[in-house]
């Protein structure tokens, strides 16, 4: 089971409350260099939308009973 939280655009966090590691791909509308993830830079990968609208995401791996925080800014 996970929960998953948005504050705002520009932040979300991510709890997995399962039994087994999750990757949780953390996507933000727009174009941004960096992600943080519990606060550390991670370079984002851009893409596009059916619309063409671009947006930044990165992967992360939660491990079980564990939380993670993205945030742009």
């Amino acid at each position: 089971m996970i929960n998953l939280t948005h504050s705002g655009k520009k932040k979300s966090s991510l709890s997995n409350n399962g039994q087994k590691t999750i990757t949780w791909r953390a996507v933000f509308q727009g174009s941004h260099k960096l992600i943080y993830i519990d606060k550390k830079p991670l370079k984002a990968t851009l893409g596009k939308d059916w619309q063409g609208k671009t947006f930044s995401f990165a992967d992360v791996r939660v491990h079980p009973v564990q939380q993670a925080k993205a945030e742009v800014k």
